[in-house]
């Protein structure tokens, strides 16, 4: 199978579906490191969701566009 004969199973898993999936299986796997920081899988899925819920509490849900600028950190 090529990548561009993904079944439409394949097309239905979110990247948020994988973050759960991985963050529940073993959540206290180190997931971000910069430096001398470094998050678990279940912090790193903490702030998703309280990202996501931001956004929709300010009116933004799926098909909204937003953008990040700044640097790539832990932080």
């Amino acid at each position: 199978m090529t990548l561009n004969e993904a079944t439409p199973a394949d097309h239905e898993v979110t990247l948020a579906d994988r973050c759960a999936h991985w963050a529940s299986v073993d959540p206290q796997a180190p997931c971000l490191s910069s430096g001398e920081t470094t998050r678990t899988r279940a912090e790193v899925m903490d702030r998703g969701r309280r990202l996501a819920a931001g956004l929709r509490s300010s009116g933004r849900g799926p098909g909204s566009r937003i953008v990040y600028v700044g640097r790539n950190s832990a932080a």
